[in-house]
């Protein structure tokens, strides 16, 4: 695969995988709390996490390492991108995305053992059955999926200078 057409990959895997947690963040919430709330930290239908997360474990799964190695580097990673994302929320943007602070073994209430398990699950379908159908679907239809990355770019951008504005 050649440089061009793997970085366009990994565009469309932050594309689709943050969209994907948004809708699963926002049946979440129907589930949990009986109402639509708007999960991101944008305005539009994305939730970034979810897609640094995917690309950086797609970059490090190997389905050779076995089940255990996978689900504790996929976890390591969940919790990373999770720590990395409150603080810079909280320190840079004086705005808490969530507060694990009454979980059981939490770090700064910013991550907990309790998600970092979730996530490493969640982690280990997406990297197993997930990630394979996407790479498939971006391999057999490049060229449309590069034509959507554009554009979900440009509206990203778009998303991102309101957020500046407002």
């Amino acid at each position: 695969m050649n440089k061009k057409f793997a970085i366009h990959k990994y565009i469309y895997l932050f594309f689709v995988t943050s969209i994907m947690g948004w809708f699963g963040e926002v049946l979440f919430g129907l589930f949990v709390h009986h109402k639509l709330v708007n999960p991101g930290t944008l305005c539009g239908m994305w939730c970034p996490i979810y897609g640094v997360a995917c690309v950086l474990i797609s970059f490090l799964f190997k389905k050779a390492d076995g089940l255990i190695k996978n689900f504790i580097k996929i976890t390591f990673i969940s919790l990373i991108v999770e720590y990395i994302s409150a603080f810079i929320s909280e320190e840079f943007f004086n705005h808490q995305l969530w507060d694990y602070s009454n979980f059981f073994f939490n770090f700064q209430g910013r991550v907990c053992l309790s998600m970092g398990i979730l996530f490493g699950i969640v982690g280990l379908v997406f990297a197993y059955f997930l990630l394979p159908k996407l790479t498939s679907f971006f391999e057999k239809n490049a060229k449309q999926c590069i034509k959507l990355n554009v554009i979900l770019l440009f509206l990203f951008l778009v998303n991102i200078g309101i957020e500046c504005i407002i």
